[in-house]
């Protein structure tokens, strides 16, 4: 009796997978039972007319040699350098590149872009950000983005919500961006972390 060989990846149409994930995917679109993540590269991050990213105006401005550390990591290391290991300057630095992006224009319009156009969508209700940015509240009309555990009790299944996992530029003492805010930022809001 001989054993049958097992197919290929190369042999298998991937077609009828494809369109069940597809369906599925909408069903649950219609259904409302999706969550949107959108991380940093949806708003002030996205590379454009050869502005530096934060990262890089970080890495200058701390006079930073060598390889590329992670973000959280040189944010630590900038912090350390230029203000005695708080974040007073870094969050400041924060705010000055956000506020270019929320004067009318160009930036404030590529900004947004992809958070405006989540808004038009009507099924999507939940979204989780790592950015500290006020874009996607603004473009979801929501008034109370849930950044905090303490925030949790204003949240209301009726409306759309925001989760600020990384804090908010709004709440400069909720921002999450040393290394030191990544090893704490679980154990201050264990609720949203779990939600």
């Amino acid at each position: 009796m001989s054993k049958k060989k097992p197919k290929r990846k190369d042999d298998v149409d991937p077609t009828p997978v494809a369109l069940e994930l597809v369906e599925r995917i909408y069903e649950d679109v219609l259904h409302e039972r999706c969550v949107v993540f959108l991380g940093s590269g949806s708003t002030t991050e996205r590379p454009n007319r050869g502005r530096e990213s934060f990262y890089d105006h970080v890495k200058k401005l701390a006079r930073f040699k060598g390889d590329r550390p992670a973000f959280p990591e040189l944010m630590q290391y900038f912090c350390g350098q230029s203000d005695g290991g708080h974040h007073n300057r870094l969050i400041r630095e924060a705010l000055s590149r956000i506020e270019v992006f929320c004067l009318r224009g160009e930036d404030n319009y590529l900004a947004a872009m992809a958070t405006d156009a989540f808004a038009e969508i009507p099924y999507f209700n939940r979204f989780v950000t790592t950015n500290w940015d006020p874009f996607l509240e603004r473009s979801l009309d929501v008034l109370v983005p849930m950044v905090e555990d303490r925030d949790l009790a204003f949240w209301d299944d009726r409306k759309r919500q925001v989760l600020k996992i990384h804090g908010c530029i709004t709440r400069p003492y909720s921002i999450v961006a040393t290394q030191s805010d990544y090893d704490d930022c679980m154990s201050k809001n264990p609720v949203v972390f779990n939600t």
